[in-house]
């Protein structure tokens, strides 16, 4: 899985798989967090590493059907002048239950951001309980 094209764009290529950064996510269908090197020869100016999630067990197609709502959305609110900002990431399903997910650069999951929510809601100020 070196050196390959990468299915969600095809005009970007993987270089080698930066093995110790791999990882089985904690999360219910425990995905598999892949992540490649980037061969350009600009990566040291962009992106150094691509990401991918190879999640079993999810029918992707629906996650493909909203994303693709969401990027005609996107354009529509656009048109009207309407920047929302929005990230939509590559989604393919491969098979049933199968199929990759691109990791959305400097993101945070709903479990972390939820994690900090309880960590800061626990921490309280002593001074003012004086």
């Amino acid at each position: 899985m070196e050196k390959i094209t990468s299915p969600l764009c095809f005009s970007v290529k993987f270089g080698s798989i930066i093995d110790h950064q791999c990882t089985v996510k904690r999360s219910k269908k425990r995905p598999l967090w892949i992540v490649w090197t980037n061969p350009d020869t600009l990566a040291a100016h962009h992106h150094k590493k691509h990401q991918l999630l190879f999640k079993h067990g999810d029918d992707l197609r629906q996650d493909m059907l909203t994303l693709q709502l969401l990027k005609v959305m996107d354009r529509i609110w656009k048109d009207e002048g309407l920047n929302l900002h929005l990230t939509t990431y590559g989604c393919l399903a491969t098979g049933d239950e199968v199929g990759l997910i691109e990791v959305v650069r400097n993101s945070q999951t709903i479990m972390s951001i939820q994690g900090q929510r309880v960590r800061s809601a626990m921490q309280i100020d002593s001074s003012q309980l004086h």
